[in-house]
């Protein structure tokens, strides 16, 4: 029987979990946590904006970054898909099912490699991170 990794995950917290059977709990494999992806986003941002030349006009003008939030998101994605990808070469898994809300799962498959994005058995838009292991079992395989 093949090896699931069920990989529940929202914005700063990801935890995946192992299974071989659709009958018996998932254990869990990995807490992975980013706490940054919490934070305010002038929280996130330099103390000065950047400064760029503005295309209408001699003017200059303050750059924000107001994509701070979603580059965070975006690096917590990736270190999830790496994870992912270092368990599918050491052969951990045969299967993956992503469980996340779906904001955050779009950005989490754009992370994968194609190599782990082949094995993706199916997504499901839940956030399920803080859910027992029985529950999401129920969730996934029910």
């Amino acid at each position: 029987m093949d090896t699931f990794w069920i990989v529940t995950a929202e914005s700063a917290r990801a935890r995946i979990f192992k299974t071989a059977s659709l009958i018996k709990e998932p254990v869990e494999v990995m807490d992975l946590a980013h706490p940054a992806s919490r934070l305010k986003e002038g929280d996130l941002v330099a103390d000065r904006p950047g400064r760029s030349q503005g295309s209408a006009g001699g003017g200059r003008h303050g750059m924000t970054n107001g994509d701070a939030h979603n580059h965070e998101l975006e690096i917590f994605a990736r270190e999830i898909a790496d994870k992912l990808e270092q368990a599918r070469q050491e052969g951990r898994y045969d299967k993956v099912i992503l469980v996340a809300p779906p904001a955050f799962l779009g950005t989490l498959r754009q992370a994968l490699s194609g190599q782990v994005e082949k094995l993706v058995e199916r997504s499901l838009d839940k956030n399920l991170v803080s859910a027992t292991p029985e529950e999401i079992r129920a969730h996934v395989f029910d």
